[in-house]
């Protein structure tokens, strides 16, 4: 090999850029009424951190129920309210390269009774 091909290869390797490794994670919100469809689902981000796309994903959970309290039949008690979620509502799953444990049921089982008493106004655009 010629030592111009080696300058010029050494020169590659050294111009480039230090690739920064960053985790980046993703809410993929599916919808409870198009179960099992993927064609039906979404996804959202990148968001910078776990936490990020905890809040994300809990923000379409909290939309998805206001939503249905208003849209839907009116829920006379809780559990047709979390009925009607489970049924219709969005169910995100927050994805990146660490787990990261949201179950979108629970958290309906945990805020519906604010929901239904108009006591919960924390849900983003």
């Amino acid at each position: 090999m010629s030592a111009g091909w080696m300058s010029r290869m050494v020169g590659f390797f050294r111009r480039r850029p230090a690739i920064e490794m960053t985790e980046q994670w993703y809410v993929k919100v599916y919808d409870n009424f198009h179960y099992m469809d993927e064609s039906e689902s979404y996804r959202t981000g990148p968001y910078p951190s776990a936490e990020a796309a905890l809040q994300a994903a809990r923000d379409v959970v909290e939309n998805s129920l206001l939503e249905s309290l208003g849209s839907l039949s009116q829920a006379r008690d809780v559990d047709e309210l979390v009925r009607n979620y489970r049924m219709f509502g969005a169910d995100p799953v927050v994805e990146g390269e660490h787990p990261v444990e949201f179950s979108a049921w629970n958290y309906v089982d945990e805020i519906a009774p604010a929901v239904l008493a108009g006591k919960f106004f924390r849900a983003n655009p």
